[in-house]
């Protein structure tokens, strides 16, 4: 019974591992030289999809692909059907692609034999010298992850890497993007404990994002922790070169006790700030306030500037 269970788990591997590859040809391996597969010779980097366009499978596989398609890539796809007839579904499909592309017929299954296709639909992500890539057998759960992922490695000359890890990455990337819009909103609508408290999250979560640094020290500087956010921004500007912290370093110094010197740099720096339109328009009154009348004009005129932009334009 132990060998026999031990038979069946090896079958089953080299099974599941057969199904995702080609015959032959590995990625990183050269495309055979037949004179079949010489109407892939093109230069430039090229998207092979082998489907039968009559069967269910490959119709499905290629609305998929065709939605992932519709903004142009510099790539080129070839589209090799097995069917006798193109289904019109997958024609109409294919004569709205941008892409450039070129349909071949295989009714003979020469292309499929010298490929080495296992599974059909099977699109592959080949290099310009005719390396492959990258390759998706069958339809995935996670087809755009793959597609997307092995495709900007292609575009970009670098291995397809571990698809897993990067989706994992783009999710942890979403999760902070997700905090960062709510903390500032939180913001916007004056809860700056809350807002602090989700910015500070944020930034455990990604230690360098300069969203997050400068949410925490904006987020005291406005619940009146004036020494605080002065005492943070100096220990910030110490690590992070970005004038966008220098703006809050000057901002809580000149809130604190205004000089010649902050006041200047406030004018200045604060037109430079692309998200933060309140902490504009905040840097503003400090220079009304202080007799900066054309400066402020200039500060606040930017601040209204950065909100329509960014903030009211999609509403």
């Amino acid at each position: 019974m132990k060998a026999l269970l031990l038979f069946l788990s090896a079958s089953f591997f080299l099974l599941s591992t057969q199904v995702t590859g080609l015959r032959e040809i590995k990625p990183g391996d050269r495309l055979p030289e037949k004179e079949s597969l010489r109407v892939f010779s093109a230069k430039g980097n090229k998207l092979i999809l082998y489907i039968k366009s009559r069967d269910v499978k490959s119709v499905v596989f290629f609305k998929k692909l065709a939605g992932m398609l519709k903004v142009k890539k510099d790539v080129k796809l070839y589209v090799v059907d097995a069917s006798p007839g193109a289904d019109e579904r997958v024609s109409a499909l294919y004569g709205t692609l941008k892409v450039e592309k070129e349909w071949v017929a295989d009714v003979e299954r020469k292309i499929y034999g010298d490929l080495g296709v296992i599974v059909i639909p099977s699109l592959l992500f080949v290099t310009g010298d005719n390396t492959l890539h990258s390759l998706v057998a069958g339809n995935h759960a996670n087809l755009p992850l793959f597609f997307e992922s092995y495709l900007d490695a292609l575009l970009k000359g670098e291995s397809p890497g571990n698809v897993y890890e990067k989706g994992d990455r783009l999710l942890e990337e979403k999760k902070v993007l997700k905090r960062l819009n709510q903390a500032f909103l939180l913001l916007v609508n004056g809860n700056f404990d809350l807002a602090g408290a989700v910015y500070r999250k944020a930034a455990a979560e990604d230690p360098g994002n300069k969203e997050a640094q400068l949410g925490v020290g904006y987020s005291l500087m406005f619940l009146d922790k004036i020494d605080e956010g002065l005492a943070y921004f100096t220990r910030l500007k110490e690590t992070v070169k970005s004038n966008r912290v220098l703006l809050g370093y000057y901002l809580c110094q000149s809130m604190k006790a205004p000089t010649e010197e902050s006041l200047e740099q406030l004018a200045h720096l604060s037109q430079l700030e692309s998200r933060f339109f309140f902490v504009v328009f905040q840097a503003g009154l400090i220079l009304d306030k202080a007799g900066k009348c054309e400066e402020s004009k200039k500060v606040f005129l930017h601040s209204y500037k950065v909100l329509l932009r960014h903030h009211r334009r999609g509403k």
